[in-house]
């Protein structure tokens, strides 16, 4: 003999059948209301904000770095002395020859060249008295934070703030 399985009563048959639908309908409009309420979301937006900031911090920080590698090489190949840092244009001669085009030089927030410390040129790098707070590179404006983008002679990248910077610079 075959066992039945209880159901509902009549009486709740239709009830049920409204509920379900509904509530897929509200959990789908729950989930999807980010997306119709994200322009008008202040805190969204900053998140938003704070995520393209950062992005743009990852970009330059990889710029730097590469740079940092062509230094690297070039202090190497030349009896640990840095390249001529006296311009812009002398240091992507001296970089070519380790694949520095000179879009690299360039800060992708700015679109101007990295300001350059030329008291660093010719200079041994072992010879520099603080490499971790000697600048060889940084960003000619800052970001949208305030913060520039530099290069250190110990091969770090950092965000140093406006106060940070002129501390560096001296």
């Amino acid at each position: 003999m075959r066992r039945r399985t209880p159901s509902l009563p009549n009486a709740w048959r239709w009830p049920t059948r409204l509920l379900l639908p509904s509530a897929l309908a509200l959990g789908l409009l729950w989930v999807a209301s980010p997306l119709l309420h994200g322009q008008g979301n202040p805190v969204r937006a900053q998140a938003y904000k704070r995520i393209q900031n950062l992005r743009i911090q990852q970009f330059c920080r990889q710029h730097l770095q590469l740079i940092n590698l062509a230094l690297t090489q070039y202090v190497a190949d030349n009896d640990g002395r840095l390249p001529n840092l006296a311009s812009p244009a002398k240091l992507r001669q001296q970089l070519a020859a380790y694949r520095i085009s000179g879009g690299n030089l360039i800060c992708p927030i700015t679109n101007q060249d990295y300001r350059i410390n030329k008291r660093l040129a010719g200079k041994k790098l072992k010879d520099v008295a603080a490499p971790e707070k000697t600048l060889i590179l940084w960003s000619a404006k800052p970001l949208a934070d305030g913060h520039y983008m530099a290069l250190v002679a110990n091969g770090q990248t950092r965000r140093l703030s406006a106060g940070e910077l002129a501390k560096y610079r001296k």
